[in-house]
């Protein structure tokens, strides 16, 4: 006989311990809330949505179904009990059952002593920390588990909630569910669901399966799946992927199917056919892996038998793409990486590339390389070349043209010593051998010792140094009378030096202001260095970092002769508690005691003074950011580089960008477009008006134009708007953009679907809009 206690109204109360827990396995219904990972996880709630009952879940609990144990203890309490001889009660009257968090009540119910079965007469509910379950009926055995008739379960946990005719909890911790539906959206507003014929759920293998299933719209089917299977929670698995829609005008309409296969943990494989209703089937994939040494990527595109490809002039109708990434660490800090891509012809990206940026592609990269770090040593040997996409005149830029290097080797070597390692010296060691079908080839090895003091303190810094810079050549294909085997070498001298001072601003010392002046002084005697070779040098862009370089150009080809000091003064404004940057300026010009001699063939011209060099950076002040610079050339007055950048942001999914960039060429890209036709006198000159707004309740609108104000064209430009709801967002874009060097421009459409807690149908218009306004968020109706 069970024990029994007297209730709060004098009537029994009875303690059972049978074989399983009734309904334990309920707390299983994650449905088809696990169905996919929802499209921006994590993002904040919207505040028109009903909150979720509880706190969310942490990423790290789990999500396994739970079975049912022996020997669990119920407790149940209703206000009348009447029990039998042979063993059976019935109980009426605010039937409660209690087992660890869960509960199980009914107005009546009947209880087997001798089985443990027990029924609920009329309504039942169930709940448990995860969700709630209502039913017209409920049965429950040790043998055989529990069942519900027309349910209606709810998680608290998040909004999500569904129907099933019949709910059955098997004792191996399976649920089976027959005529199911399931929706994200709130009551009263069911703009999607799902609807299935039976759906199983499988706790021990973090899988559900669903039989005759469809999504509908409004109650109107418009996808049909016989058989689908899906994780319970965000682990992978394999099967299809919700397919993606698009359209441009190159290609026509396109659709692709994904496929994914979880190999194992650390191994995927995602198959990605496309069709092109202008060009036929692109068959795509990529392959990944990862271990605890290695990683990897594979990605490739193949499309045979282009229907456009004689109509734009391309000879090979087989269009293919193919890039891999390799890394391995090996033993005692060795490690190899490869990075190569390859396309089977040059107009590949101008047909398949995304915006100006993806078509404008002039090179692709290939190179291998084996690594070696410790303390005091980087060593490097490494192999690398270039496909060459663009058909500009070979004969007009092949001294421009990159050289295949096979192979480079490099041995840095970096040392200190002294009382608080005050002396710091090293060498750093190239060699060389340049390649291409044109023009001087050759080995070139470079070796620079180099010493250096570093004396500091709070608020100040002197750094004396000196370099030796040996440089020797080997060449073949070389000029009538040039040398085959030219030299170099020459020390450098510097002295680099500054202070920070420091005050307090702002209530109660809240902000800390900075003035940071900088000095640096080089010498370094000319050589003649017009008999060398340039195999990788050139003058970089103009910074602040690169005014404080002992060299002006990068690549060893030339070493700058130098008499010359550089002066900077920054100013910054702080959070004395965080040190979070509000304000950074900076000025800075380099002066030349004597004028340099060894030039660059596209900057042959100096004066006694660099261009001047400005910085602004103010940040998170009231929403507002701006990033300002400014290359002033002072012996022509004018602006060789000029960047504004100015964004409100006062959400995450609210942003307003306004830019403007401008760059001078240089005499040799001038003269190279003068003789293309093409004349100009920048290489850049744009303006950029970028947003993202919401306009009213549920509403946002989108907009993006990069506009060249030197070619008086319109880049890119696209429009469209987003309505959300808590449940589900669609998204509209159009889109017309730059594809190739001819100035043709490709016009595309982007449609999304997006159901919360389901999956994105359509486009990755999202993405796009993440990558294209800077600073915007996308926000999804994840509650």
């Amino acid at each position: 006989m069970p024990y029994v206690r007297p209730s709060q109204n004098n009537e029994p109360e009875v303690a059972v311990r049978p074989d399983c827990r009734p309904g334990l396995v309920l707390a299983a219904l994650l449905l088809l809330a696990g169905m996919v990972v929802p499209a921006h996880a994590g993002e904040p709630v919207r505040a028109s949505c009903p909150a979720p009952g509880v706190a969310p879940r942490s990423r790290s609990s789990p999500t396994r179904l739970p079975r049912p144990t022996m020997g669990d203890t119920f407790d149940i309490t209703s206000d009348k009990a009447i029990w039998g001889l042979d063993g059976r009660g019935t109980l009426s009257g605010n039937v409660v059952i209690h087992e660890g968090g869960r509960q199980i009540s009914s107005k009546d119910a009947e209880f087997d002593q001798n089985t443990g079965v027990i029924t609920a007469l009329g309504a039942v509910h169930y709940s448990d920390p995860l969700m709630v379950v209502s039913g017209s009926s409920g049965h429950y055995s040790p043998t055989g588990g529990a069942s519900f008739h027309d349910a209606q379960f709810e998680f608290l946990q998040r909004e999500a909630r569904g129907t099933a005719t019949d709910m059955e909890l098997t004792p191996a911790g399976l649920v089976l569910l027959s005529d199911v539906t399931f929706t994200t959206c709130p009551t009263g507003e069911e703009f999607w669901h799902i609807h299935a014929n039976s759906l199983t759920l499988d706790g021990d293998q973090h899988t559900g399966t669903a039989r005759g299933a469809s999504l509908r719209l409004d109650d109107v089917p418009v996808m049909y799946l016989p058989w689908l299977s899906f994780p319970l929670d965000n682990v992978r698995k394999t099967g299809f992927l919700f397919p993606s829609l698009g359209s441009n005008s190159r290609s026509g309409a396109e659709i692709t199917a994904p496929w994914y296969w979880d190999i194992a943990p650390n191994y995927d494989l995602t198959l990605e056919p496309s069709i092109y209703s202008r060009r036929g089937l692109d068959a795509a994939g990529d392959a990944r892996y990862m271990t605890d040494d290695q990683s990897g990527e594979l990605i490739w595109h193949y499309l045979p038998h282009d229907s456009e490809a004689a109509a734009e002039g391309i000879n090979h109708a087989d269009r293919s793409y193919v890039h891999l990434v390799q890394t391995a660490e090996l033993p005692d800090n060795v490690r190899v990486h490869i990075d190569a891509a390859n396309v089977g012809d040059s107009q590949y990206f101008q047909d398949f590339g995304e915006g100006p940026a993806g078509t404008s592609v002039v090179y692709l990269d290939r190179e291998a390389e084996v690594s070696y770090r410790n303390l005091n040593w980087q060593l490097l040997a490494q192999v690398q070349q270039y496909q060459e996409l663009d058909g500009i005149s070979q004969a007009l830029v092949s001294d421009y043209r990159p050289y295949a290097r096979r192979p480079r080797l490099v041995a840095d070597g970096d040392f200190t010593t002294g009382p608080g390692d005050i002396l710091h010296y090293g060498v750093d060691t190239e060699i060389v051998d340049f390649d291409r079908a044109f023009g001087v080839t050759g080995w070139r090895m470079d070796t620079r010792p180099h010493a250096m003091l570093d004396f500091e303190g709070p608020g100040w810094f002197v750094r004396p140094g000196v370099a030796y810079e040996f440089t020797q050549y080997m060449l073949q294909n070389t000029a009538f009378g040039q040398d085959a085997n030219p030299t170099r070498a020459l020390p450098t001298a510097s002295f680099d030096t500054g202070l920070t001072f420091e005050r307090p601003v702002g209530t109660d010392g809240g902000r800390t202001l900075t003035l940071e002046p900088r000095m640096l002084y080089v010498y370094t005697p000319y050589r003649n260095q017009d008999q060398l070779p340039i195999f990788d040098t050139a003058l970089p862009d103009l910074n602040i970092v690169e005014l404080f370089n002992t060299n002006r150009f990068v690549g060893y080809d030339r070493v700058s002769d130098a008499n010359q000091v550089t002066t900077a003064i920054t100013t910054r404004l702080l959070d004395t508690a965080s040190g979070q940057q509000f304000l950074s300026a900076t000025l800075g010009q380099t002066y030349y005691f004597t004028q340099p001699q060894v030039l660059a063939p596209e900057n042959p011209q100096t004066g006694s003074r660099s261009d001047l060099v400005a910085e602004v950076s103010l940040a998170a002040y009231e929403h507002w950011n701006v990033n300002a610079g400014l290359q002033w050339d002072p012996q022509m007055s004018r602006s060789d580089r000029t960047v504004i950048e100015l964004q409100y942001k006062p959400a995450s999914d609210a942003v307003i960008n306004v830019a403007y960039r401008f760059q001078r060429d240089t005499l040799l890209e001038q003269q190279l477009a003068a003789a293309e036709g093409n004349p100009t006198s920048s290489s850049l000159d744009q303006m950029e008006l970028s947003t993202a707004w919401p306009v009213a309740d549920h509403w946002n609108l989108y907009g993006r134009v990069v506009y060249a104000l030197d070619e008086h064209q319109t880049l890119e430009r696209f429009a469209g708007f987003e309505y959300h709801s808590c449940c589900w967002a669609v998204r509209l874009l159009g889109r017309r953009a730059l594809s190739d060097s001819t100035g043709r421009q490709d016009t595309g459409i982007f449609l999304q679907l997006e159901l919360n807690g389901l999956a994105s149908v359509g486009s990755t218009a999202g993405t796009f809009l993440g990558n294209s306004i800077q600073g915007y968020s996308p926000t999804s109706p994840t509650p």
